[in-house]
């Protein structure tokens, strides 16, 4: 789907692809390098990580645990994400008001407003939410115009 979405928009009109946890994967990260598409990914607290060097690595919750409370904090050097490959990226971090930590690895984009960047989503989120957007992750069908309330909102959009 992205190589669908990259043949209408190049990668260098996007600032920069914001994506969940679901989509961590070392082979996603590494496609999107290899378009060179900026990216923002959040991270599974539980996903290792360590400097470049691949000397060491530890879970990304326990590269965390030295943040303050709301203070963003960047690694410093190029980290990398292990799984079945190493995939180099930048990796902010935040500790939440509920003790959770916001982990995000970015690549191509300006690091010091990943965390901005990636607020924008959940308000972006939001709006198709109240369009019944949601709906779609379900096997739902957009353009049916039988449904009522905001579901119907759908069949307008583009």
């Amino acid at each position: 789907m992205l190589v669908q979405f990259l043949r209408a928009v190049g990668p260098d009109q996007i600032r920069a692809l914001v994506a969940d946890r679901e989509f961590t994967g070392s082979d996603f990260l590494e496609m999107l390098r290899e378009q060179k598409v900026p990216s923002v990914v959040r991270l599974r607290a539980s996903r290792p990580a360590g400097p470049a060097s691949r000397n060491w690595s530890l879970s990304a919750r326990m590269l965390a645990r030295t943040c303050r409370l709301q203070q963003p904090s960047l690694l410093g050097g190029r980290q990398v994400v292990v799984r079945s490959e190493t995939t180099g990226v930048r990796i902010g971090l935040k500790r939440l008001e509920d003790g959770s930590f916001l982990i995000l690895a970015s690549r191509g984009a300006d690091p010091e407003s990943m965390f901005e960047l990636y607020r924008q989503r959940w308000e972006i989120l939001a709006s198709f939410a109240a369009l019944g957007v949601q709906r779609l992750r379900f096997g739902g069908d957009p353009f049916e115009l039988s449904r009522t309330g905001s579901e119907s909102c759908l069949a307008f959009l583009p």
